[in-house]
């Protein structure tokens, strides 16, 4: 049972099936009850995208997934701001305008292209076994 007034678990990928990890309770012998939608954005770092159910156009199930997967946005803007903040310094003591080249503690990575698995082609299907195939007319003229 979720502490109204403590620290809420993050909510899972699998909050849609029962949502036993945060559960509100209702009062002295009720049932306690899911967040809703808009309770889970606003949990989750989404208040502001999502103020109403209809803003989300998925279902439930969808929705929760969707929360549970995703990355806080608070968080993502601060790893974004500290990259951008090691890129401009490293730009700024590069003296040539490349962030690595030149720098003693680069490493160069060579990049490979991926390439697919060679996937064995299962043979055509011929038809009914025993079976033959009538000739076409285009092999019937190369015969002649």
């Amino acid at each position: 049972m979720t502490d109204l007034d403590g620290v809420s678990r993050t909510i899972s990928a699998r909050y849609h099936k029962d949502g036993s990890e945060i559960l509100i309770p209702r009062g002295k012998g009720k049932n306690p009850r899911r967040l809703t939608i808009v309770e889970a954005a606003r949990l989750m770092g989404f208040g502001e995208l999502v103020t109403t159910r209809e803003d989300m156009p998925v279902s439930d199930t969808q929705a929760y997934r969707q929360f549970g997967n995703a990355v806080v946005p608070a968080v993502v803007k601060a790893v974004g701001e500290q990259v951008v903040k090691v890129m401009v310094e490293h730009h700024r003591e590069a003296t040539n305008g490349c962030f690595l080249k030149g720098r003693k503690d680069a490493q160069v990575v060579e990049v490979k292209p991926v390439r697919k698995h060679a996937m064995k082609k299962k043979p055509a299907k011929r038809g009914l076994k025993g079976a033959t195939a009538k000739p076409s007319k285009a092999s019937e003229l190369q015969k002649a």
